[in-house]
């Protein structure tokens, strides 16, 4: 049996150029737009899931509404935690940890951000999640909407990319309102996921 999902990350938040974990601004006027532009390309939904956070939740429950389905809140796909750096500026970070920050970015994985989130807890509670919903909705066309780090993170899983070289978070482009698409065939228990197609945008 084949799962269908379609990941799609929020649009512009009304907070630009921060590092946004757990911080919880709403969509920007132009966020907002950018999802109903590219929502378009999210035709025959059986499901939607979205992350508690309000630049996901607010638009997945508008879309919900006018396709009359409810929308399944997963708190576990939030966005990493990134701790004390959480919602700061990329510039500030910069200047007060620029070391730090180098770490974190070339090795994630070693470089936990204070207070925060190590990426191998991030990465478990991403795929303990997924497994959850392919269980639950098992052969249905998925809507999620979600964050760049979550569907970088499925996107790895798909690909069997090691989650702690960190290399899904360099090299994989996410736009803000992009879809990625991951299609999940079953058999016997075993999962066995195709990527479609990755930061499909409208346009």
């Amino acid at each position: 049996m084949q799962t269908e999902l379609y990941l799609m990350r929020h649009g512009e938040p009304q907070i630009r150029n921060a590092l946004l974990g757990r911080t919880n601004p709403e969509l920007s006027e132009l966020g907002w737009q950018q999802m109903l532009d590219n929502s378009a390309n999210l035709t025959d939904i059986d499901v939607m899931i979205a992350s508690p956070l309000l630049r996901c939740a607010l638009f997945a429950k508008h879309m919900a509404a006018q396709q009359q389905l409810p929308v399944h809140i997963k708190p576990d796909f939030a966005e990493f935690d990134f701790g004390d750096w959480d919602g700061r500026s990329y510039q500030d970070l910069h200047n007060d940890f620029p070391q730090d920050m180098h770490n974190f970015f070339i090795d994630p994985a070693n470089n936990t951000p204070p207070n925060g989130e190590s990426l191998a807890d991030f990465s478990q509670r991403v795929e303990t999640t997924l497994m959850s919903v392919l269980r639950q909705h098992q052969g249905k066309r998925i809507a999620l909407f979600v964050h760049s780090g979550v569907i970088r993170t499925l996107i790895a899983w798909c690909l069997k990319i090691d989650y702690l070289q960190g290399v899904q978070f360099q090299r994989i482009k996410i736009d803000y309102a992009s879809i990625s698409h991951i299609s999940v065939f079953a058999h016997e228990g075993e999962h066995f996921p195709q990527l479609c197609y990755t930061n499909k945008v409208a346009g």
